[in-house]
């Protein structure tokens, strides 16, 4: 395993796995409400190897049709993925385009961004510290993390058609779709499983990662609901000063009930917030004048 994966030379079978994997990971963003992609990726995708992460990272923004025409003007012709991408340093720029591996340049530009602003932040140390919990994962040390960047992707994310098994035990919220082969034939973390497999039971050994999203579905008229229904107010929108109040309301409305949209309901959040920091520290109303002439 520590060689070539046996995918390696059947481009037919790469090509195949990549255009499964993409259609099932769009309807994973889909589901969990990130925007779909707007196609015009292409040539930022050349540069990182065709990493599909530039484009998901970007599509957790809200869309700039929601913010007052003067704030689209000042944003016109940005593009986040590129924003991204030109923030890193030149050299690593040409290592992606050049040098690594696919899946080295995704988890790169994970560890760069989500990982560190996300998961460590919020979902980590934010949550554990604020109940008392020490649950700073051991992976982190620096001597591991950079013994694991040198190993092969084969090992990280291993191609084991022997082991294909459609498993499914009821307990993954995300909509997957098991029966395709690309869920059954790569192993994710194959190493840390080889590596644990002595002291785990076979269940654990065979189990498929099962990512945790937090619901994206709350009932209308709820305890949510009425927060959020209680900060989205005209009022609360215009003293912000660079949203307009229309697709907020659109999107308050399709974020409840069983039908909800995932993507509302993340609008909802990421609005309801920008109220809460302006009311608690307020934060002075933004105005057209204070941007004149401005361009990114």
């Amino acid at each position: 395993m520590l060689g070539s994966s046996p995918l390696a030379p059947d481009e037919a079978k790469v090509k195949a796995l990549y255009e499964e994997a993409r259609g099932a990971l769009g309807s994973l963003h889909k589901q969990i409400g990130l925007a779909e992609g707007d196609g015009k990726g292409e040539e930022l995708e050349r540069e990182v190897n065709y990493s599909q992460m530039l484009g998901m990272l970007a599509n957790v923004t809200p869309e700039l049709s929601m913010f007052s025409s003067w704030v689209q003007e000042v944003w016109a012709g940005v593009d986040a993925r590129e924003t991204m991408l030109r923030a890193l340093p030149r050299e690593v720029r040409g290592k992606m385009r050049e040098e690594w591996h696919t899946l080295h340049n995704s988890l790169y530009l994970w560890t760069r961004s989500a990982f560190a602003n996300v998961l460590l932040a919020c979902l980590g140390d934010r949550t554990e510290m604020a109940h008392s919990i020490e649950a700073r994962p051991p992976f982190l040390d620096h001597v591991l993390s950079e013994y694991v960047n040198a190993l092969p992707p084969s090992v990280k994310l291993a191609y084991v058609p022997d082991e294909a098994e459609a498993e499914d035990d009821g307990a993954n919220p995300v909509a997957w779709r098991t029966d395709a082969e690309f869920f059954r034939t790569l192993k994710e973390k194959w190493i840390l499983r080889e590596a644990a497999k002595p002291y785990i039971t076979e269940e654990l050994y065979k189990r498929k990662k099962h990512p945790y999203t937090a619901p994206t579905k709350w009932p209308r008229d709820g305890p949510l609901y009425r927060m959020h229904a209680s900060l989205l107010t005209r009022e609360n929108i215009e003293k912000l000063g660079f949203l307009r109040y229309e697709p907020v309301a659109e999107a308050l409305d399709k974020a409840f009930g069983p039908d909800a949209d995932g993507r509302a309901f993340r609008l909802c959040n990421f609005v309801s917030t920008w109220v809460v920091i302006g009311q608690r520290f307020g934060v002075q109303t933004a105005r057209a004048e204070d941007w004149a002439g401005y361009q990114f």
